[in-house]
């Protein structure tokens, strides 16, 4: 039962995602992804979304869209190069629950990118006082 009302609220989401703004994006993402339940074709227009909107994210929507596709398993290439690029251009914004979901979703997706985790040690080590338990 719980799976069809998952699969229900996919599919009537599908539609509407070209008109999400970035908190509907991120949030919808995040939502599937706490539920554990991977729709690709949802996951998939999400990620076309995110792409053409990325630069438009506050830091804690792009920090929960990577730990949802993340949580999913969805490796999805152009939008973890897309932001990655953006988590470079905006790391000193991350709090350290952002550094922390960066970090894991991208050793969740085993993602190669060097500099991005390069620059968010850097970032953490300068930010260590800050981190709560749960962010380590």
């Amino acid at each position: 039962r719980g799976l069809a009302l998952l699969e229900a609220a996919a599919t009537h989401a599908l539609p509407q995602v070209r008109e999400y703004i970035p908190q509907d994006i991120g949030n919808t993402a995040w939502a599937f992804a706490k539920l554990n339940y991977f729709h690709e074709p949802l996951f998939e227009a999400l990620a076309q979304q995110a792409l053409q909107k990325l630069s438009q994210f506050i830091a804690q929507e792009v920090t929960n869209t990577a730990w949802a596709f993340a949580t999913v398993g969805f490796n999805h290439v152009p939008l973890l190069e897309a932001i990655s690029k953006e988590s470079l251009r905006r790391l000193s914004e991350y709090d350290p629950q952002a550094l922390s979901n960066m970090s894991w979703a991208y050793a969740t997706l085993s993602f190669h990118d060097p500099t991005l985790m390069a620059a968010l040690s850097a970032e953490s080590i300068a930010k260590l006082s800050k981190f709560l338990p749960q962010n380590l």
